[in-house]
């Protein structure tokens, strides 16, 4: 078996990300707000932006809200999908909370290389999307870095 590459699984896309973010820094920054508002020497605009910069992490919404991936891997002249996502059990251990992620089994998420890049690049994208539309609604999958990864590798030397 040889791994190719993961695609991970986000809660939910940027901009729903981006959005409930906005929510959370308002209510954060609620008193600096209504202070501003009553002195008129920031603008309710200025005191949010100020906000952002003292919380907002670099790669908060990249890493911080991926729940599973799909492992894309190559065995016995295939190319494979795994779909790993949280389970619904959670187990306690010293007094922590931790969903685990497992295998979800997917029938017919393999197909056979051909003897084309073209046709197998095409074949992988159609079993990516099958996959992802089996995952419930509110996941995002960002197919962007999908494209490029499934671009860049040659599928004839895994022949």
């Amino acid at each position: 078996m040889i791994s190719l590459f993961t695609v991970p699984i986000y809660s939910c896309n940027l901009e729903t990300f981006k959005k409930s973010y906005e929510r959370f820094i308002r209510s954060k920054m609620s008193l600096k707000i209504q202070a501003a508002k009553s002195t008129n020497i920031l603008s309710e605009e200025e005191v949010v932006n100020e906000g952002k910069s003292h919380y907002w992490k670099e790669g908060i919404w990249e890493y911080n809200q991926i729940v599973g991936f799909i492992k894309v891997y190559f065995n016995e002249s295939s190319i494979w999908l795994d779909l790993y996502l949280p389970e619904d059990f959670k187990s306690y251990i010293f007094t922590t909370k931790k969903k685990y992620l497992s295998l979800h089994v997917l029938n017919g998420a393999h197909f056979c290389l051909e003897d084309n890049n073209v046709a197998n690049r095409i074949q992988m994208k159609k079993y990516m999307e099958m996959v992802i539309e089996s995952l419930p609604k509110k996941y995002f999958v960002n197919l962007k870095e999908f494209e490029f990864l499934n671009s860049a590798i040659d599928y004839l030397l895994l022949k």
